[in-house]
């Protein structure tokens, strides 16, 4: 069951299940959340992007979600199925020869967040219905987990990112820094989709996934590795 939320003062709702553009395409989003407190306090792109915002990429059918950081900046997730090989993996132990590299390298991997606020959680509800009888009278509608999920994940708050929350970096974008947006960070976990895809040995549409035209992003921490 999702926690209440405690340190909102604004409620966050649920926006409506209805196609989302984004990055020249369009999703139907599972979940989408605005939050009032992790909205940076200074104007910028951010004001017009969710702060959580969850969906099943279309070509491999795996769940991603995107979500906003305490300090403002994006963060991408992927989830992989029990039956992929790299299910439990840290994301440390993760190969490099499979060539999982979304935006300044892998920095999480764990299970469903089931007990964490549904606003903020790396989890994914799950589309089956809860069984008919199985709900305490009078007691409101739970979202449904998917237990069979393993999540990895890629920050945007590296040296060269600008991080809109955090005060020192105000005046980032004069020095070079840069702000990863919505589109940005959509079309990395759709990358990093399939990227995952193919390390399982996956297809789309019968045929093998080729990830050699991806961009790969910087993962040193130098602001000069652009």
């Amino acid at each position: 069951m999702a926690k209440k939320p405690t340190n909102n003062r604004v409620p966050a709702k649920a926006e409506p299940k209805k196609p989302y553009p984004i990055a020249g395409t369009s999703i139907v989003p599972t979940q989408l959340f605005h939050v009032p407190s992790l909205q940076p306090r200074q104007e910028g792109p951010w004001r017009d992007e969710p702060d959580k915002l969850a969906w099943v990429d279309k070509a491999t059918g795996m769940p991603c979600l995107m979500l906003r950081a305490r300090n403002g900046t994006l963060s991408g997730y992927v989830a992989v199925s029990a039956k992929h090989p790299l299910f439990g993996f840290d994301y440390r132990a993760v190969p490099a020869d499979l060539g999982i590299q979304p935006h300044g390298g892998l920095n999480y991997s764990a299970a469903c967040d089931e007990e964490a606020d549904e606003r903020v959680s790396v989890c994914h509800i799950s589309e089956q219905p809860r069984e008919r009888g199985r709900q305490p009278r009078g007691e409101q509608e739970r979202p449904t987990f998917n237990e069979e999920q393993w999540w990895f994940g890629f920050a945007c708050d590296k040296s060269y990112d600008l991080r809109p929350g955090c005060y020192q970096d105000h005046m980032s974008a004069e020095n070079g820094q840069t702000y990863r947006g919505e589109d940005y960070v959509f079309t990395q976990c759709t990358n990093l989709a399939h990227q995952l895809a193919a390390a399982g040995g996956e297809t789309v549409s019968g045929v093998p996934i080729d990830t050699s035209s991806f961009t790969v992003p910087p993962v040193g921490l130098d602001a000069g590795e652009k």
